[in-house]
């Protein structure tokens, strides 16, 4: 405590002589820290205050240090605020770009399916002897006009989802068409079939059994990384 500090006119209630500071008549009545204090300082009579620009809410309070209550608040606004204009950054180019390679993805389809019964027709002629797969087709058309649908309206996650459906019916389909090969030769007796490249009993049964164990540690393992990790980052106030 600096005890030198005293009142030098009572009258004018200014404090002078502290601190290098020099002192000038009170503005109003009550207010004995009108000073103004040099450039370099040790020591002042008013202790460090919180500087920051806020809502001064200490209505009558001795010192006019701003509150810092709504410190919280106005932080959040300000994340919010950046998490929105960081996400129209990243995703109106992003659906751009998936508008593009939405309509490469129609055209290729179409060549390569076409392409595909130009080269080896008996695919096409599995859905005509089994019926019960045409749908299998038909659900991948309808995800890939889905997914541009749900690009359109903004729905990001959809039309991922879409996508992924996709993407599966395009492959069930295919194997769909080569059942029962594997792996088609240009003379079908040399053609690796389901059952000519297959497994012993033994190995296939040990090897379903661990199978369906990793699997289900997989899943275990998907379930706690994604929990754990959920959300935004969260950062704090010493955070960089």
């Amino acid at each position: 405590m600096d005890t030198h500090v005293r009142i030098a006119d009572h009258r004018r209630e200014c404090v002078g002589a502290v601190a290098l500071g020099d002192a000038h008549v009170a503005e109003m009545p009550g207010h004995a820290h009108d000073m103004d204090h040099a450039a370099i300082e040790t020591q002042r009579p008013n202790s460090s205050r919180h500087q920051r620009a806020r809502l001064d809410l200490a209505a009558r309070g001795p010192q006019g240090d701003p509150a810092a209550v709504l410190d919280p608040l106005l932080r959040g606004q300000l994340r919010a605020e950046l998490d929105e204009r960081l996400g129209l950054d990243l995703r109106q180019p992003a659906r751009l770009i998936a508008a593009r390679a939405w309509l490469a993805t129609i055209l290729l389809t179409a060549l390569c399916t076409a392409a595909t019964f130009l080269v080896r027709p008996s695919l096409l002629a599995s859905f005509g002897s089994r019926p019960w797969g045409d749908p299998i087709p038909a659900i991948a058309l309808a995800a890939l006009l889905a997914a541009r649908l749900f690009n359109t309206r903004g729905r990001d996650g959809s039309s991922l989802i879409a996508s992924g459906v996709f993407l599966a019916g395009m492959l069930a389909s295919s194997a769909f068409a080569l059942y029962p090969d594997v792996l088609p030769a240009t003379n079908p007796v040399n053609s690796l079939t389901v059952v000519n490249a297959a497994a012993p009993p033994y190995g296939l049964a040990v090897g379903l059994a661990w199978w369906a164990l990793g699997m289900v540690l997989a899943a275990v393992y998907m379930v706690l990384i994604y929990r754990l990790f959920r959300g935004k980052v969260q950062l704090a106030d010493e955070a960089y």
